[in-house]
C-alpha cells in the first residue's frame, strides 16, 4: 500500500501508471478504508487521478472508461454507497460511448470496460440488453455469449444462462478459444446443475478434448485447466466423493491426451496433474 501511496503522491507520476492503479481491486479498497480518517484523503487523490485519466485524449476510450469504473469501486468500497451525481456521470459516460460507432475490436474492449460499470450501478438488467444488442453487429457473437450467461446467472436466470454458455462454447473458434469458452461452460454446469453428473462428464470431456493436439496446454490454457480441476475436486468432495466416476473417467481422458505429450515438456506436467487425486 506504501508503494501506491508513493505513485499517488505525485499526480503526473500515478497518470503514468494508470493502467497499474486501475488493477487495484476491492480489497485494496477495503484496506485503504479500514485506515479510518486518511482514507477520504487517498479516495480524493485516487478519484482525482481517474477523472483525469478519463478525460485525457492520450487513453484510449476503454481505458477512459476503466478509469471510470476504478473510481466507483473505489467510492463504493470505501465510502458504502456511489453518490447521485456520480452515478449520472458515469452513466452519461457510458451512454455516450455506446452511441459511437467504433471498428469491431475497439468496440468490444468499449463493452468490457462498461460491464463493470453496469454492476457497480446495480444495473445488471441494461448491461445484459446491451450485449444482447451487440449479437447482431460482430463477426464473433460468441465473445458476448459469456457475458451474457454471466449476466442471466447473475441476474438468477438459470436456464437462460446455461444455454448462452453453451452457445458460446459451441460457436467458439480456434483450440485455445474452443477450451477456454468450453471451460467457462463446464464450469457453470457445476455450479448450475451440480446434480447431473453424466451431462457434466460428457460436456467435461469434449471440452478436454479440445486439448488433443500439439502446443495447447500451455500459458491461459494450463491456467484453466488448474481451476477446472479445482472446480472438480470440490464438487465431488461437496457431495462426500458422489461423483468419484466422473472424475476417473475425465482422469482416463486426460491420461489418453497426455500420452501424446513428450515427457521432456513442460505441457506434460500439467497435463499429467490434472485430477491425479481421483
Amino acid at each position: 500500500m506504501s508503494a501506491v501511496d508513493k505513485v499517488l503522491a505525485d499526480e503526473n507520476t500515478a497518470i503514468a501508471a494508470a493502467d497499474a492503479l486501475q488493477i487495484l481491486d476491492e480489497d485494496f479498497f477495503r484496506a485503504v478504508k479500514a485506515r479510518g480518517d486518511d482514507a477520504k484523503a487517498w479516495l480524493a487523490r485516487f478519484s482525482k487521478v481517474m477523472d483525469i485519466v478519463a478525460s485525457l485524449p492520450g487513453f484510449a476510450e476503454a481505458d477512459q472508461l476503466g478509469a471510470i469504473g476504478s473510481k466507483l469501486q473505489a467510492v463504493k468500497t470505501i465510502n458504502g454507497a456511489i453518490p447521485a451525481g456520480v452515478a449520472r456521470a458515469a452513466n452519461a459516460r457510458v451512454a455516450a460511448a455506446l452511441a459511437e460507432r467504433q471498428i469491431p475490436y475497439v468496440r468490444s474492449g468499449i463493452i468490457n470496460a462498461v460491464l463493470p460499470i453496469y454492476d457497480l450501478l446495480g444495473q445488471n438488467e441494461q448491461a445484459y440488453k446491451v450485449v444482447q444488442g451487440e449479437l447482431t453487429h460482430t463477426a464473433t457473437p460468441y465473445y458476448y455469449k459469456t457475458d451474457l450467461g454471466e449476466l442471466a446467472e447473475g441476474l438468477g436466470r438459470k436456464d437462460e444462462a446455461l444455454k448462452w454458455y453453451a452457445d458460446g462454447f459451441a460457436e467458439a473458434q480456434g483450440p485455445a478459444t474452443r477450451f477456454q469458452w468450453g471451460a467457462i461452460y463446464a464450469s457453470s454446469l457445476l455450479r448450475l446443475e451440480p446434480d447431473d453428473g453424466a451431462k457434466i462428464g460428457t460436456v467435461t470431456a469434449q471440452v478436454l478434448g479440445e486439448l488433443d493436439g500439439p502446443d495447447r496446454i500451455y500459458r491461459r490454457a494450463r491456467m484453466r485447466l488448474e481451476k477446472l480441476d479445482v472446480a472438480l475436486r470440490k464438487w465431488n468432495t461437496d457431495t462426500k466423493g458422489a461423483h468419484h466416476d466422473v472424475l476417473v473417467n475425465l482422469r482416463e481422458r486426460m491420461q489418453q491426451i497426455c500420452g501424446k505429450i513428450p515427457k521432456t515438456e513442460t505441457a506434460h506436467a500439467s497435463c499429467d496433474a490434472f485430477l491425479a487425486s481421483a
